[in-house]
């Protein structure tokens, strides 16, 4: 017996409440029954469909809850209410009001805080292409004169992937001018 037809039939006898289903509810179980098992879960590649689309729309959400850190943190003002000046950060502010835990919350305002370096993955965070994970890895890694070849990697590979090589690599220093320095020294400061 399928598992669809097993479920169906204790389903049917009662087996999930004490009491037997009156049997119009068991009809109308039955119709989302073939709904969800027959109809959504007849091919391989319709599932794959289905699943690419509500990961995409996840990570077009996340996306847009770094969207409102990056607004919170140009503008003081709008983070200047009651509760969010007795946070003692931005990250726990987005802790408490997202739910999320502060590593999570950590790495919205760690990606927020390099929008303007990184504007070709942050593109592509906001169309669905990038994962909360992948977009952190590489706010956390790559130089912005790295952030096309980074979301490149990104959509090729699995975040630990990309974690291994945006953490090993050897990404040379530049200075102001955008050539590689030579003794890999900071920057003098201009007077």
């Amino acid at each position: 017996m399928r598992r669809c037809e097993s479920l169906r039939v204790a389903v049917a006898a009662g087996a999930f409440m004490n009491a037997p289903l009156p049997n119009k509810h068991t009809i109308v179980l039955d119709l989302f029954l073939e709904h969800v098992y027959f109809r959504n879960m007849s091919s391989v590649a319709g599932i794959e469909r289905e699943f690419n689309d509500i990961v995409g729309v996840l990570n077009a959400q996340h996306a847009a809850l770094v969207d409102r850190v990056i607004l919170l943190l140009a503008d003081d003002r709008l983070w200047a209410g009651e509760a969010m000046t007795s946070m003692t950060s931005m990250s726990a502010w987005v802790a408490w009001r997202a739910g999320v835990a502060p590593a999570m919350a950590q790495s919205i305002v760690a990606i927020a805080e390099r929008a303007d370096q990184l504007p070709a993955s942050i593109e592509a965070f906001r169309r669905g292409e990038l994962s909360l994970d992948q977009m952190t890895t590489i706010a956390r890694n790559a130089p912005g004169w790295a952030d096309e070849q980074s979301r490149d990697y990104a959509i090729e590979m699995t975040v630990t992937q990309l974690r291994y090589v945006l953490q090993k690599y050897p990404f040379p220093k530049l200075d102001d001018e955008g050539r590689e320095r030579l003794d890999h020294a900071e920057p003098s400061a201009r007077v």
